[in-house]
Order: C-alpha cells, then sequence, then structure tokens
C-alpha cells in the first residue's frame, strides 16, 4: 500500500527492519496524483455532512457484486435520505431533475433500483402507470409527471451473502 505505484500509506520511517510501521498516515483513497505530493487522509469532523452505509454493503461481498450503476443509485439514495433528514422508515424519492444534476445518475443508471430490489437491498414503490423503462404514457392526467418512484433501503438485505443471494436471484430471472 506504501509503494511508489500505490501511494494509499505513508510510511515515515521508510522500509527500515524495525518499526516502520510507527507514525503510518492514510493518504487518501484517490492512491497516485499525476502531480504533486499524496494527500493525507481526514477524518470527517463532527458537523460535516456524511452518510452511514450498511456495513454489510463491505462485510458481505455486496460491493465486490454490484455494478457501477447499482453502487451509484444506492449511494445517492443514502445521500439523499441523510442530507434530507429522513428516517430509515421513510420513503425515499428523488426527482429526476435532481437525481441527475447532484448524483449525475440517468435514466439508465437509474433503472439499476430494479436489479438493487431483486437482490432484496432496496423495497420500491413505482407508480403502476408508468412504463417498464419508466417513462409515462402520454394522458393529461400525466401532464405534472405522474407518481415519482419511491425507495427504501432495507439494511437487513446486505446481512446476507453477495454471492449466494445474487447467483439465487439471476437464476430465477432466467427461469
Amino acid at each position: 500500500m506504501a509503494q511508489e505505484r500505490n501511494q494509499l500509506v505513508y510510511l515515515p520511517h521508510g522500509y527500515e527492519r524495525s518499526g516502520r510501521y510507527e507514525g503510518f498516515q492514510l493518504l487518501d483513497e484517490g492512491g497516485v496524483r499525476s502531480t504533486g505530493d499524496s494527500v493525507p487522509y481526514v477524518v470527517p469532523r463532527a458537523g460535516e455532512t456524511q452518510f452511514g452505509l450498511p456495513y454489510g454493503l463491505f462485510e458481505n461481498g455486496w460491493i465486490h457484486i454490484l455494478e457501477d450503476a447499482e453502487l451509484l443509485s444506492l449511494l445517492s439514495l443514502a445521500h439523499h435520505r441523510e442530507v434530507n433528514l429522513l428516517s430509515e422508515e421513510t420513503w425515499i424519492k428523488i426527482e429526476s431533475a435532481e437525481r441527475l444534476h447532484n448524483y449525475g445518475l440517468g435514466r439508465d443508471a437509474y433503472q439499476s433500483h430494479q436489479i438493487l430490489q431483486r437482490f432484496g437491498l432496496l423495497e420500491v414503490d413505482a407508480d403502476p402507470d408508468r412504463r417498464r423503462d419508466g417513462t409515462l404514457p402520454v394522458r393529461p392526467r400525466y401532464a405534472a409527471n405522474g407518481l415519482l418512484h419511491r425507495f427504501q433501503i432495507v439494511e437487513d438485505g446486505f446481512d446476507e451473502p453477495a454471492v449466494e443471494v445474487a447467483v439465487a436471484a439471476l437464476r430465477r430471472l432466467l427461469s
């Protein structure tokens, strides 16, 4: 981790035989920079905006199973929930303009909520009149964009082993 090609840890005592890890400094997770010195990792201060994620995302391998779009969807929902001070029991809704502007989450990536739902990681309350691709039929009553999808992150879903759950869900999808 301290090697020149990684630059994730600074070892002030270099590669001495003893005590080389004493006083080590974690570096920014971005790793190697194209210019300049590596930036030390800084623990967020109290009062800075932060949001939590289920431990199982990492402990049970979900971080390795989920695609980038699925992780982005999950992170955007967790962030939106925290920033808007929503409780875990409250449904999360994000309008399309905000979803695109604040999270860079376009329609294709947004559809990843379907696989998160299949894996038991997300509950979805969708407008029943929306098409499968999320668009609305052209009817007068939809002039105000219809109803937004609402989501709840299923924290307990992350307690399950990712590989087994994903394989089972994909088998059900294929059968």
